[in-house]
């Protein structure tokens, strides 16, 4: 396996150590989904992950990171969507959970990332997703993170209907003013 590729493994492997090593840290749940959409969520989201690592013909994605500074290129993209997913998950603190669910005295936040995207942990893990596709190149890896951006989807459906019963009115007006995964571009006119 070509450096770049240990590197995104183990850039993965900091991630899951960090995110199981803050988990006991946030507050209980008090409303979670079923078990069913747990384990469907489950499904995709590990289903995906397989699919990600498959190595195999690597005809589809070749051309895009073919060569060691395009792998690298990939890297960075690893490195900064796990940073951005870490930052936001801190950020969070002990309102976070696993699965889309409110935990008890759940507050509103919108500082840090919140205040660039709403769901900046999906942002973050999307974008180190997509550089491990294409520093991967496999077709079963494209599939991968075809399910995964599908499961986020679902997600994301499912967290803005908690935070909407959960918060009502103040979330509608945070969802009307912070875009869901990409930061608005906005330039200040200089005088």
């Amino acid at each position: 396996m070509p450096l770049p590729l240990r590197c995104i493994v183990a850039l993965w492997l900091g991630w899951l150590l960090i995110w199981l090593a803050s988990a006991p840290f946030a507050a209980r749940t008090v409303v979670r989904q079923g078990a069913g959409v747990f384990i469907a969520d489950r499904l995709l989201l590990w289903g995906g992950a397989v699919l990600l690592m498959v190595h195999g013909s690597n005809f589809l994605l070749r051309p895009v990171a073919a060569g060691a500074w395009e792998r690298w290129t990939c890297v960075a993209a690893v490195t900064a969507g796990l940073a951005a997913a870490v930052w936001a998950r801190l950020n969070l603190g002990r309102n976070w959970s696993a699965v889309p669910a409110l935990q008890e005295g759940h507050s509103l936040v919108r500082t840090g990332p919140y205040g660039l995207v709403r769901h900046p942990i999906y942002t973050g893990l999307l974008l180190a997703l997509g550089g491990t596709t294409l520093a991967v190149g496999t077709p079963a890896a494209l599939a991968g993170l075809a399910v995964m951006a599908g499961a986020v989807a679902v997600r994301i459906r499912r967290e803005e209907t908690l935070m909407i019963r959960q918060f009502g009115d103040a979330y509608l007006a945070y969802r009307a003013e912070v875009p869901a995964l990409i930061p608005r571009a906005s330039f200040r006119r200089v005088r």
